[in-house]
């Protein structure tokens, strides 16, 4: 499917979190379900820091979801809002810890199936990124691990992906474009970089391989354990 370009329209609402226990505080907590003209129905999210201190939920800009591609994180700004557009879209948001930040943008532009994002965060400065743009897309990303990144970006119809983080410094990241793809990407070790790009339809890992000293790829995805690797791998077929 093609997928137009987005303009950047967003609509701010910040909500100081309470303070509910000696570990909550100082949280911020800013959603918007909709946008002028197109408010969407079916919405949902839930959202608990209860357990977090000095983190925040906020939103991302998708400028031109077609060129979902490496530099997509540094073309597309934050936003102060998560964004929930469009119709029947479910997010479960679940931070503990200090200082994590969680980023989220979901848009279900036709009136099917929305997107689901599950995003778990138990660390310190830990980010949860989840951008999905189209129907059915499921992302579940857990992060774990000082400054660890976990990254789950969607442009199409009914894709999967789990995001796993754990180790200090780590980053990992999943882009699938395309309709049915299927990707499981996991990362553990200090400093360990792993990326995975689906540009396709009905993409998923075939057979299991070694890449190297702690990497390796089975069919439910693709496995980093090693100190120091960095493993970018793209899949393509149209």
């Amino acid at each position: 499917m093609q997928k137009p370009a987005i303009a950047a329209a967003i609509t701010t609402a910040l909500m100081a979190a309470g303070t509910t226990s000696a570990v909550s505080e100082s949280n911020t907590l800013s959603i918007v379900q909709g946008e002028p003209g197109s408010p969407g129905t079916g919405n949902s999210i839930f959202v608990d820091q209860s357990s977090a201190a000095h983190s925040e939920v906020g939103g991302l800009s998708i400028l031109v979801p077609g060129a979902w591609r490496d530099n997509w994180l540094a073309i597309a700004p934050y936003t102060e809002a998560a964004l929930q557009l469009g119709s029947n879209n479910n997010a479960d948001i679940q931070v503990s810890g200090t200082g994590g930040n969680v980023v989220l943008y979901q848009n279900n532009p036709g009136t099917s199936l929305g997107n689901t994002a599950t995003i778990s965060l138990d660390a310190l400065h830990a980010a949860g990124i989840v951008g999905q743009y189209g129907s059915g897309n499921i992302a579940d990303v857990a992060v774990s691990g000082t400054s660890s990144v976990g990254s789950a970006l969607q442009n199409g119809d009914g894709n999967r992906t789990s995001v796993t983080v754990d180790g200090w410094l780590s980053s990992g990241t999943v882009i699938q474009n395309g309709d049915g793809n299927d990707m499981a990407l996991s990362v553990q070790g200090d400093g360990t970089v792993a990326k995975y790009v689906q540009n396709g339809n009905n993409l998923a890992p075939a057979t299991a391989m070694d890449l190297g000293p702690g990497i390796h790829v089975g069919n439910g995805g693709v496995s980093v354990v090693s100190n120091g690797a960095t493993v970018h791998i793209t899949q393509t077929r149209f």
